[in-house]
């Protein structure tokens, strides 16, 4: 969970932060695992991200949110160069983490007009701040990916200690495919 800690104005910038990694989601989970297997704070960062229980939910970082607005800070660390061995369910635990954390890459249209641009259905990436939002059928930031960053902005004006939201789901898409997408998340809008 994240708050802004003073009023902020719509259109602010909230959140920059860079993917731990982004690419084809069949070979996601295997690239984040073999990052994450030599450098215990990364790994510690990555498997504490929410898994869709109460208790992963409940469990806050000891990273600094610069740590998670920038892992490569976490993968430059001296600890990230000893070998601790192979961790055969690192790769299933890091699946379930990315069910409930990775984000969509964008596509984007410049053919059509409007410009069109929708999530890609081969392609996300793993943002370790980002992934501390939680889902609001009224989202209160927009967010931009280019590349391997992420962009939050506050989609209106907000209040000190206001809680930050996002949608699970494209927000322009149809009420019914909306729906249908959150309800593997238990959620309902």
């Amino acid at each position: 969970v994240l708050f802004v800690t003073e009023d902020v104005r719509a259109g602010q910038l909230l959140v920059c932060a860079r993917a731990l990694a982004t690419g084809k989601h069949g070979k996601l989970t295997e690239v984040i695992a073999e990052l994450v297997q030599n450098c215990s704070e990364l790994k510690q960062a990555t498997l504490g991200l929410s898994r869709g229980t109460a208790a992963s939910e409940a469990a806050l970082p000891s990273q600094s949110l610069i740590e998670l607005a920038a892992p490569q800070r976490l993968l430059a660390q001296k600890s990230c160069d000893e070998d601790q061995g192979q961790d055969d369910g690192l790769t299933k635990e890091v699946e379930e983490v990315l069910y409930f954390n990775q984000f969509s890459l964008p596509v984007v249209n410049a053919q059509s007009a409007p410009i069109d641009v929708t999530n890609d259905p081969t392609q996300s990436g793993l943002w370790l701040l980002p992934s501390f939002i939680n889902h609001s059928c009224l989202p209160n930031v927009q967010r931009l990916i280019v590349r391997d960053f992420m962009f939050l902005r506050a989609g209106r004006d907000l209040r000190r200690g206001e809680e930050l939201v996002d949608s699970y789901v494209e927000t322009l898409q149809p009420l019914a495919r909306r729906r249908e997408s959150l309800t593997s998340f238990g959620i309902s809008c």
